[in-house]
């Protein structure tokens, strides 16, 4: 039996963050329900910046964040549509929602007014920056609120170079997985008291508790520099550092404590003659000289290959890793070996995709897989039928635009 079997979560989302964490307590076991407007979650056609398909049929950008769910279209804006998303809420554990308080104040769909109507339901609301300050108006998508107002992109581009562009929302998973903990946490404490919960997040505040190092290390009394200068090579550790190889791969060599692993990395590196040397053999004294030996480091890296450096810095039991790029991900044998890719036949066009499965195991349960998603309201009939609605009743509601099922 799956954790939160029993468990029931209505999601009124768009986009990643909260489908996202709804779909990570799909495949843990609660039923979830997606409630969709006629027109779709603009993220179902999120595929044409990033070059994949956006029909029904064949739509992966979309089904990795909705898997595993009922989806139902319902157009909140009648009386019906809305009716139907209170039936929904009757016996549900969970509410789901990013949609602007404003709107959600003009929907009914407020905490206070469903706490009153349903007071067991854990009701979880995310925003781009909160509720308070100057920035609380804001629209925000995870490039901006957490990538940019949480200083990733200012603080990891080095300075006077062009800042980087994230990939694919980002972002925006990272912040699922705080959703997720947090509505888990509301569950335990809405059975231990019997009462709901509201509870909320924003992009802002996870990048921020994501950064923490930066948070801390670039104020005043501790002084750390960012971003770095271009030209700036340097490093407090050169064995916690990203080097070129011969092969033109890179890796990122991290091992964490300078002195402590001084001798064993100068061994691997074949560098023993600066074994004794006073300039770089402890902490302080590297510091002073960090650039000149950052770059014998950098030269030496680059005599051997990176399945070279990964084998014999293994072997020494230092951390190291490839540096893997996009067209690498899928092809990864550890991914394989891991389970943590699957592949998603989609007959339409006849691709086999390889798409990432959720990466919380529950050992001595079956793993949940990712698979392909259908159309708007692709479940609106199956969801209806399962409150009681006759076909023709359902029939009647498409007819008059409160719900909409595919064509």
């Amino acid at each position: 039996m799956k954790p939160l079997q029993g468990v029931k979560v209505v999601e009124l989302g768009t986009h990643i963050a909260v489908p996202l964490a709804s779909r990570l307590l799909a495949d843990w076991g609660a039923q979830v329900i997606k409630v969709e407007n006629p027109s779709g979650d603009l993220w179902r056609y999120y595929g044409l910046n990033v070059r994949t398909p956006i029909s029904d049929e064949e739509n992966p950008m979309f089904s990795i964040p909705n898997a595993n769910k009922k989806i139902v279209s319902l157009n909140l804006k009648t009386e019906a549509g809305k009716r139907i998303l209170f039936q929904l809420l009757e016996d549900a554990d969970v509410f789901m929602t990013n949609v602007r308080m404003k709107g959600l104040k003009g929907l009914g769909l407020d905490y206070e007014s469903l706490s009153y109507r349903f007071p067991r339901l854990v009701y979880f609301h995310f925003t781009g920056y909160g509720y308070q300050g100057p920035w609380a108006s804001r629209p925000g998508f995870d490039i901006a609120a957490f990538w940019s107002a949480g200083g990733m992109i200012g603080s990891w581009t080095r300075e006077g170079a062009t800042p980087f562009a994230p990939g694919s929302a980002f972002g925006d998973a990272t912040v699922a997985s705080m959703a997720a903990s947090g509505v888990l946490a509301g569950l335990v404490g809405s059975r231990s008291s019997g009462k709901g919960c509201y509870l909320t997040t924003s992009l802002y505040a996870t990048a921020m508790w994501y950064n923490f190092g930066d948070v801390i290390s670039c104020q005043p009394q501790y002084g750390l520099k960012r971003p770095a200068p271009q030209e700036d090579t340097s490093n407090f550790n050169p064995f916690l550092f990203p080097y070129p190889c011969r092969d033109g791969k890179s890796v990122y060599l991290a091992a964490l404590e300078f002195e402590r692993n001084y001798a064993k990395c100068l061994s691997v590196l074949e560098m023993e003659e600066y074994l004794e040397d006073e300039r770089y053999n402890t902490l302080p004294a590297y510091i002073e000289h960090s650039e000149e030996f950052t770059e014998k480091v950098k030269a030496k890296m680059l005599t051997r290959s990176a399945a070279e450096w990964v084998e014999r810095f293994g072997a020494a039991d230092i951390v190291i890793q490839e540096i893997l790029t996009g067209d690498e991900l899928y092809q990864c044998e550890q991914a394989w070996a891991e389970g943590v890719l699957t592949n998603v036949e989609f007959p339409s066009s006849g691709y086999v995709t390889a798409m990432p499965n959720t990466p919380v195991k529950f050992m001595g349960e079956e793993l949940p897989h990712t698979h392909a998603v259908g159309g708007i309201g692709c479940n609106t009939r199956e969801v209806l039928s399962g409150l009681g609605y006759a076909q023709e009743q359902i029939d009647a509601l498409a007819q008059c635009g409160a719900v909409r099922m595919p064509d």
